[in-house]
């Protein structure tokens, strides 16, 4: 998270973040308190700050992860080379099945072995995640796949969640309409209008999904899907910015 104290930041990963992180040092205009990088907000919560997000399409995620990993940097990486298990990264499908079964979670870090066996895929819980106050233990007492989203649906802290496929249109309108006085508008529109700054975590386009495993990859990334993306399974849908909080942004 990236705490600028009336307005903070839930930096989920692979999701733009960075782009995110690096538009609220040249464009806010709120002290910076403090920064944990993917971390949830836990004890420095306040009801008076605006909280927000960003989600990606899962497909995209997973793309991400593995490119990621074959850049021999990450901490699934890492994780799968302390297993001697870096073969994996020669073959796509190969390296996807083994992070969809719920037997692997152990690879992941943030408390994903405890939740794993209810359906959930690591995107879809890291994104419920980060955006908990306190994650684990909000999250403990579910029984199901349907438990979590309903628990994450009455706890979600954020007050807005973009879609990284539509960022830069997303941010404008947050920073111009939602909450000008929380930006210089000045930078907001050079920072926005840079070209060189826009897209800057693309997944490549060479690893094809089969059919079978972008039907697990749905099933699994139900909560991301059907929350952020449900129309053209993944592909983005409706405004830029989604209000998912029953909460008012302030």
């Amino acid at each position: 998270m990236y705490d600028y104290g009336r307005l903070v930041f839930l930096d989920n990963q692979k999701t733009g973040s960075t782009y995110v992180s690096l538009f609220l040092k040249s464009c806010c205009a709120l002290e910076h308190i403090k920064s944990a990088k993917h971390r949830p907000i836990t004890a420095s919560y306040r009801d008076d700050a605006v909280y927000f997000s960003t989600v990606r399409k899962p497909v995209s995620l997973y793309i991400s992860l593995f490119q990621y990993g074959r850049d021999k940097r990450g901490s699934t990486y890492t994780s799968l080379r302390k297993r001697g298990l870096l073969d994996l990264y020669e073959s796509f499908p190969r390296w996807l099945e083994f992070v969809l079964d719920e037997a692997n979670a152990p690879i992941f870090q943030e408390q994903y072995g405890r939740f794993a066996h209810l359906g959930i895929g690591i995107m879809s819980y890291r994104a419920m995640r980060i955006t908990l106050q306190y994650p684990t233990k909000t999250l403990l007492g579910a029984k199901s796949h349907d438990d979590l989203i309903d628990i994450w649906s009455r706890h979600n802290i954020a007050h807005h969640i973009f879609r990284q496929e539509e960022l830069n249109v997303g941010l404008y309108q947050f920073a111009t309409e939602t909450v000008p006085e929380f930006f210089h508008q000045d930078a907001v529109r050079s920072f926005l209008d840079s070209p060189e700054r826009v897209n800057v975590s693309k997944a490549r386009k060479d690893a094809a999904v089969p059919g079978e495993l972008m039907q697990r990859i749905l099933e699994k990334e139900q909560f991301l899907t059907e929350k952020f993306y449900p129309d053209r399974q993944g592909q983005p849908s409706g405004p830029p910015l989604s209000l998912v909080s029953e909460r008012s942004a302030l």
